[in-house]
């Protein structure tokens, strides 16, 4: 992943793949190595710049940002996505965007009733040792 960028021989198909090749690097490390992520937003940001017609750079950076839990930002990639190539690789990938924000959702749900749980239970705690002084 050394190519240079700015290199005016690099032609649009070999930018995208150097700029997928990042985000495809990031996803396989299940989106856990930061220098990864950043480096394929980098570069996707950059093909993006570039090439802003190009659904499949948009498509990318949604990926990315659907791995790194950005749902907001990767929901407006996606759209962008989509209104450059309607297709159903794009509904796919929007398929994952909403299934990801509802798994989230849920998850904090349960985080929020595990907390208020916790602390009723502390209160009801401290309730019986005030009862039994």
């Amino acid at each position: 992943m050394s190519q240079d960028f700015n290199d005016p021989s690099l032609d649009e198909d070999l930018y995208c793949n150097l700029a997928l090749e990042a985000c495809m690097m990031a996803a396989e490390s299940k989106f856990q190595n930061i220098d990864l992520i950043i480096r394929a937003i980098s570069y996707l940001l950059e093909f993006i710049e570039v090439y802003p017609t190009n659904y499949r750079g948009h498509l990318g950076m949604a990926i990315v940002l659907i791995g790194g839990r950005m749902y907001n930002q990767a929901s407006k990639y996606l759209d962008n996505a989509y209104n450059l190539n309607p297709s159903d690789e794009i509904d796919f990938y929007m398929n994952i965007l909403n299934e990801s924000m509802e798994q989230d959702k849920s998850q904090k749900v349960d985080e929020i009733k595990t907390k208020k749980k916790t602390n009723i239970d502390d209160l009801l705690d401290m309730s019986n040792k005030f009862k039994n002084k």
